[in-house]
Parts: structure tokens; sequence; C-alpha cells
């Protein structure tokens, strides 16, 4: 019989990330696309397709995306985005994860 994996009260059970096989294809896409050909535009219609397969479009709204690789969120704490980056900042690791274990 499987084992119930048990979790403390209040703690979300840990489970590797899912994303959609489009997410990580398009994410390899833009990630291979050097800097200065991107463009200048702030909202990116690629970045903004990539922020609805991994369910960040009010994280995209707030100015966050898994293809910036800033070392420090760029707003001060008390701002809801700074929040928000965190979490786009954990879905990027992930997803750069991903790529790691499957070139590997």
């Amino acid at each position: 019989m499987p084992r119930i994996r048990r979790t403390p009260i209040g703690q979300p059970l840990e489970r590797p990330p899912m994303f959609p096989p489009q997410a990580l294809e398009l994410f390899i896409e833009i990630e291979n696309t050097p800097q200065h050909e991107r463009g200048a535009r702030v909202y990116n219609d690629k970045e903004r397709a990539l922020a609805r397969l991994l369910g960040l479009v009010p994280e995209w709204w707030g100015g966050n995306s898994v293809c910036d690789d800033a070392d420090k969120p760029p707003w001060p704490p008390h701002l809801a985005a700074y929040q928000d980056w965190h979490k786009v900042r954990a879905v990027r690791k992930a997803l750069l994860e991903m790529i790691r274990t499957a070139a590997a």
C-alpha cells in the first residue's frame, strides 16, 4: 500500500512545477534571442504569450517577466510588484532547471 506524504498544517505539499511544452519552447526561444535584438518594447508579444502560458499575466502587467534576469527586484518592498518579482523569479529558476536537466 502506498504511503501518504504528510506535511505540517498550513504548509503546501511541494511538487515539481509543471509547465506546458509550448511554454518551455517559447522560454528557450526568448532566452536564446540576444538582448539587443529583443527590441525596446516594454510589453513584448512573446513575453506576454509566455506569461499567459505560465499563468503569470497579472504579474506581467505589473512589470515582471520570467525573461528578466535581474539579481534583485527594481521595486521597493512596499509595492505589490516586489512580491510578484519573487514569484516570477521562482518560476524562472524552475524553467532554467528544467532546461538544464533536459540537456543532461
